[in-house]
């Protein structure tokens, strides 16, 4: 949700095998299909290259330097990979909740171009989706938004079913739902459900203004990033659970005698 959803989409399962030269590829499978997604078309093949630093001597020269043009024509797809692997480790040290969704928003810009980000945070107890984060135009509105039911929209379709949605011209998805006093303008939508140790978490939403639409490998990466960012926000969640516990008396809910002079310090 946000000024407008769209529609849906499931990764295919990924196959790892390791080469003499020491690439590791990770090569989708056509022929394996999720049973999701069916008929989606085969996403171009991601390979992460870990190249040694003396090539085994029994490869022919001719045939790593047309390894070397192959890997080459990838390397943007190669290098939005590795920083999605280099930002695993930040996002797990993140302590405070509203820092880790800032941090998130941000990579998520750097691997993949968006107008508007919005994190819903998950009620299973009511089966809600609540805004929590919103960055962009209409940020203020979408926060202000009323709290809506799984099931409503792209963004509960995606939490009803637990499967992330890839949705170019998102206005015109019979499941769209738009945020209150937003125009129904044309907009692309991903939306990734953040599941992690079973539980939802939330989601994340990226937008796109316009015409402008997310690619197959987009959408890939992003649903990537969403296991590393429900982790994340996992995380977040235990050790905010910790600390009421450590500050709190079990029995009546009030600071205890530790926490109570902490506070009457600051």
């Amino acid at each position: 949700d946000s000024p407008a959803e769209r529609r849906g989409g499931l990764l295919a399962p990924v196959d790892a095998d390791h080469d003499p030269s020491g690439h590791a590829h990770i090569i989708h499978d056509p022929s394996r299909p999720g049973p999701e997604n069916r008929s989606r078309s085969a996403p171009l093949r991601p390979i992460l290259e870990q190249r040694p630093l003396n090539p085994p001597s029994n490869i022919p020269a001719a045939s790593r330097e047309a390894r070397v043009v192959g890997d080459a024509a990838l390397d943007p797809l190669v290098e939005s990979y590795r920083k999605l692997a280099d930002v695993f480790h930040e996002l797990l040290s993140e302590q405070s909740l509203d820092d880790l969704l800032q941090r998130i928003a941000g990579t998520v810009g750097e691997l993949i171009p968006f107008d508007d980000i919005t994190f819903y945070e998950a009620d299973e107890g009511k089966r809600e989706l609540r805004a929590v984060f919103a960055s962009g135009h209409d940020a203020e509105k979408v926060l202000a938004d009323e709290p809506f039911s799984y099931g409503v929209g792209i963004t509960g379709w995606a939490v009803e079913h637990r499967e992330p949605v890839l949705a170019n011209r998102a206005e015109l998805d019979p499941r769209v739902r738009f945020v209150a006093d937003t125009p129904p303008d044309p907009e692309s939508l991903i939306v990734v459900p953040l599941l992690a140790r079973g539980r939802l978490k939330g989601t994340v939403n990226i937008y796109r203004a316009g015409f402008q639409e997310f690619t197959e490998d987009e959408f890939l990466l992003a649903v990537r990033f969403g296991d590393a960012a429900a982790l994340a926000v996992d995380n977040a969640h235990i050790r905010a659970s910790l600390e009421r516990q450590a500050q709190t008396d079990p029995l009546t809910g009030l600071w205890n005698h530790r926490a109570f002079h902490e506070r009457l310090r600051e």
